[in-house]
């Protein structure tokens, strides 16, 4: 069975926030067993960059990697459309 990984989840963990500890036991509890979707990926990296800079932006990667997140095959087209826009946000290519 699959968990879905929301973005406060994620967003919480990468800032540190007061419930940090509690959301990185739930995703580690579920490695290998968590999916995202595009739009979460694209929401978390906003916030992140803003909240917490380009440094926070890029250690999603990092934890999603460690944590052995998928994506699923329609959520990775999306994910490419948006990398490809023109637009402000550059960090999400």
């Amino acid at each position: 069975m699959s968990a879905v990984i929301d973005t406060s989840a994620l967003t919480s963990v990468l800032l540190g926030d007061d419930d940090a500890a509690v959301y990185l036991r739930a995703l580690t509890a579920h490695a290998g067993a968590l999916v995202i979707s595009a739009a979460t990926l694209v929401e978390a990296r906003i916030v992140l960059e803003r909240k917490g800079g380009a440094e926070a932006a890029e250690d999603l990667d990092s934890l999603l990697r460690v944590l052995g997140v998928q994506m699923h095959r329609r959520f990775q087209a999306l994910l490419e459309f948006v990398r490809a826009a023109p637009g402000k946000n550059t960090r999400l290519r």
